[in-house]
């Protein structure tokens, strides 16, 4: 709990930042959308020579939806001073199918969403994270969401988008690509988008750091959610996370 009194405003921005973005991009690894965005090629689950088809087997759903549980942040895996919250709802945003014209519907065989994890701050802000990983039906799947992620165009949608979820007035910010040489070296690929949004209000100012990172390898993609809230982002916690994920996905 912030050590501040929060206006009424601030806490509805707090719960739905991380709902309507976070979870939307999450949820994206297992739901598609309308096309909207041409900065990315559609999905073709029928191209790769990997693929798998959903539901083709009893025996891959239940290895792919175990494979997506275990891959996913646990509050096991986080120091102390963590507390773990379930997902608030499994929103339906579908970030992907609005700013990445990807329709998932038909190519994701498995998807699991961790808990909300929170940590408080000593200067009355506080560190959350998430994941969601996803199994898709063929490597070329799994890429094209990474590709698409790492675009200007892709990141302005999604800056967009997060803005018209909240729903508050007097909120500024944007997002934009990380750029390749500043990501880590691990898994087949790595993508991120960062930015700060700032919400006004009559009598306070909030600030809210927002990271998101897609991890792939092989038809595997987990995305990661970091927000600090009113503090200064933690990398070292990020980049953890982001180890974590790979080392899984690789199995």
């Amino acid at each position: 709990m912030l050590a501040r009194k929060t206006p009424a405003v601030t806490k509805g921005f707090v719960r739905a930042l991380p709902v309507a973005v976070v979870l939307a991009f999450l949820n994206a690894c297992g739901g598609g959308g309308s096309a909207h965005s041409a900065t990315a090629t559609s999905v073709d689950s029928t191209s790769s020579a990997e693929t798998i088809t959903t539901g083709s087997s009893e025996g891959d759903q239940d290895a792919a939806e175990r494979l997506a549980q275990a891959t996913n942040l646990t509050i096991d895996d986080l120091p102390d001073g963590w507390t773990a919250t379930p997902p608030l709802f499994d929103d339906d945003g579908r970030i992907f199918g609005t700013c990445g014209h990807l329709d998932l519907d038909r190519t994701t065989v498995a998807r699991a969403v961790s808990d909300n994890f929170r940590r408080a701050t000593n200067d009355a802000g506080s560190l959350n994270l998430a994941t969601t990983t996803g199994v898709l039906a063929s490597v070329r799947a799994t890429q094209s969401i990474a590709d698409a992620f790492a675009t200007s165009d892709f990141a302005d949608c999604v800056g967009d988008q997060i803005i018209d979820a909240t729903g508050a007035p007097g909120m500024t910010g944007r997002l934009g690509p990380v750029p390749a040489a500043n990501l880590p070296d691990v898994a087949d690929q790595v993508a991120a988008l960062s930015g700060r949004f700032t919400l006004r209000t009559s009598d306070k100012e909030s600030t809210f750091h927002l990271t998101l990172v897609v991890v792939r390898t092989g038809k595997v993609l987990t995305t990661v959610s970091s927000m600090a809230i009113d503090t200064e982002p933690d990398g070292a916690i990020l980049q953890d996370v982001v180890n974590l994920v790979a080392d899984r996905q690789a199995g």
